[in-house]
């Protein structure tokens, strides 16, 4: 059972934010650990800022036997930036689907029609929802909510003028050709934000959540997905060739639910090979 407890907040407002001080912070903390809790820090995980990444480097240099990882759910929300960087055009259409949410919601008889109509269909009561401005997770549900309501506003006769019935057709055509490409390509990154930032993501998660990315994305098929789905693949390679790829294999290995079976197609991991990983690793750490 794993549980999460806070050992130390540090108000670091008045400080020059460098990775010698970061450091500082984490040997303060081990040593706190260690000499009051009686516990064995075998783990250290930071972001990939610059300053975190470069104080994780030294404390790994200076620590040799400690695990240093960058913070995986990081890493995915970096990969969701290669995503959109690759695409710049999607910022318009997500600004524009933004840009419709808060129309929505700011009609109080198309919200009431949309109830009604739902009502009318047994279906379950779904409410437009306005994303939170910092949290791109928050934004792949809002636009996968307007995909669910899309059958329900094709069903409304929206009253009003001119201009209304223009937004509710930008509106429809919006949901119906450009968010639902979004929300295909958003939705195993959305997972894996899940649950790579979970208090109880181990190690072994971490590649396997990987694995179920790249088997993802290969998985899309259709011709508007290929460059999309190579440059998100290429993502996800960049971020596995940094890592300390010993670790996470050796963690699914030890794993007595997978052992080495999500290897069992890749040659090089044979049992000879598994077993010298193994021996390497206690070598390093003990």
């Amino acid at each position: 059972m794993i549980k999460v407890h806070t050992v130390r907040v540090h108000d670091a407002s008045n400080e020059r934010k460098t990775a010698d001080n970061l450091l500082t912070h984490l040997e303060n903390v081990i040593k706190e650990l260690e000499d009051e809790w009686g516990t064995t820090v075998v783990a250290v995980v930071t972001d990939a800022s610059g300053e975190s990444h470069a104080a994780r480097r030294m404390l790994g240099e200076k620590y040799p036997w400690l695990i240093v990882l960058d913070c995986h759910a990081h890493q995915v929300n970096l990969i969701v930036g290669d995503y959109f960087k690759h695409n710049p055009q999607l910022l318009t259409h997500t600004d524009n689907a933004t840009e419709l949410i808060t129309w929505l919601r700011s009609k109080t008889l198309v919200l009431t029609l949309i109830r009604e109509t739902q009502l009318l269909a047994g279906e379950k009561i779904c409410a437009v929802i306005r994303a939170v401005l910092t949290c791109w997770t928050a934004h792949y549900l809002a636009y996968r909510r307007l995909l669910q309501l899309r059958q329900t506003l094709f069903a409304i006769i929206i009253t009003g003028d001119a201009k209304a019935k223009a937004k509710a057709t930008k509106m429809t055509e919006l949901i119906k050709d450009t968010l639902f490409w979004i929300k295909m390509h958003l939705e195993p990154l959305a997972f894996a934000a899940n649950v790579t930032q979970a208090t109880i993501c181990t190690v072994d998660t971490v590649l396997l959540t990987f694995g179920f990315l790249v088997m993802q994305y290969k998985s899309m098929s259709e011709p508007e997905d290929t460059e999309v789905v190579s440059a998100i693949i290429q993502s996800i390679k960049r971020r596995w060739a940094k890592c300390d790829q010993e670790i996470f294999i050796a963690a699914v290995v030890i794993n007595p639910f997978y052992k080495t079976t999500p290897f069992s197609r890749i040659s090089s991991l044979n049992n000879a090979n598994i077993h010298t990983l193994l021996e390497c690793l206690y070598t390093r750490f003990f």
